[in-house]
């Protein structure tokens, strides 16, 4: 091991030295940097603590979408008039190396506590005039091969609210939905403070994962590394997983960079993970932990998603907040010896 990983050890020791338990047995974070170590340098299987390092190939042929529509009542679409008004363009990059059909998916369900007008939505730069609160119809983006680009204006309207509960709603393993988006945001008028007109930030967003055994048990490791490989800043981070099935996170062993989570930055509902972030400066990274129990199964897979700010672009005169959404590298949960 080299002198820069010995060092980066000991710092995770000073940060976090505190012991979890898992199904009865006692890990320190400092036994999952040393089992995800191992598993980056040995071909075979470690005798001592049972290790597994499974086959990166995937082998996956649909994309699964979890869907549970509300009856909300038809809720009207507001034009904007006189009122501050915000432009905004999500970009959902294609997913790389994807020849599983993943797609990179966008849920226009609602504008959150802004309003938008309708009218003024742009798809790739044709007109788009999306089903956005219309009861039963869901509006679906999807980005496989290549990037696609929605632009929208919202405004600030104070007295639009409509307080959607998050887990009645649709949603999808591969992306986000706008509501979340928006609402992730916050107050609009303040995100602009640090960041600087046709500066962008970008995000590289890849996963590991790892799954060993100990005492007769399978646990896993998935371990996320974001890295701001632009020239600024990038703000409002939001990061989500859907694990699979095969998958049980345990709540007590989640961590980022090397500390305990700050539990009002995570939400966790059944499979579903999401953590906030703000900020990630230029040439910073952001890695994330999750240990979980792993039931054997030779065909699954994971894929993690991120939505970030990147910065602000100007276009004809009129200053347009860039948000990204993108899919980290896929994995298949594959134990050696399954076919």
């Amino acid at each position: 091991m080299d002198t820069n990983k010995i060092n980066d050890i000991n710092n995770v020791m000073k940060i976090c030295d505190e012991s979890f338990e898992i199904e009865g047995d006692s890990f320190t974070f400092l036994n999952i940097q040393n089992i995800m170590e191992e598993s980056q340098n040995l071909n075979h299987v470690n005798s001592d603590e049972c290790s597994i390092c499974f086959d990166v190939n995937c082998d996956f042929k649909e994309d699964k979408i979890d869907v549970n529509c509300d009856d909300s009542s038809l809720f009207e679409d507001k034009k904007c008039l006189d009122i501050q008004k915000y432009f905004l363009e999500i970009n959902l990059k294609k997913s790389g190396e994807n020849p599983y059909s993943i797609a990179n998916n966008l849920i226009l369900d609602s504008c959150g506590n802004y309003s938008c007008d309708i009218n003024q939505f742009l798809l790739d730069g044709m007109k788009f005039f999306p089903n956005i609160y219309k009861k039963g119809i869901l509006e679906n983006i999807y980005s496989i091969n290549s990037d696609r680009h929605l632009e929208f204006s919202l405004c600030d309207i104070s007295n639009n609210h409509v307080d959607f509960k998050d887990e009645e709603r649709a949603d999808t393993s591969y992306g986000f939905k706008l509501s979340q988006i928006i609402s992730n945001l916050g107050d609009l008028s303040q995100i602009d403070k640090n960041l600087n007109i046709n500066e962008l930030g970008e995000i590289k967003f890849t996963q590991n994962a790892v799954i060993f055994s100990k005492c007769n048990r399978k646990h896993i490791i998935f371990s996320f590394k974001l890295k701001n490989v632009g020239n600024t800043t990038s703000s409002k981070i939001l990061f989500k997983d859907v694990f699979p099935r095969s998958v049980n996170i345990y709540e007590n062993a989640i961590f980022v960079n090397g500390k305990y989570i700050n539990k009002e930055s995570i939400s966790i509902c059944g499979r579903r993970v999401v953590i906030k972030f703000d900020d990630l400066c230029a040439g910073e990274e952001i890695d994330i932990i999750m240990v979980g129990s792993f039931r054997e199964d030779c065909d699954s897979i994971n894929c993690g998603v991120i939505s970030y700010v990147d910065g602000f672009k100007e276009s004809n005169g009129i200053k347009v907040m860039s948000i990204v959404q993108i899919l980290s590298n896929i994995k298949t949960l594959k134990l050696k010896g399954c076919n």
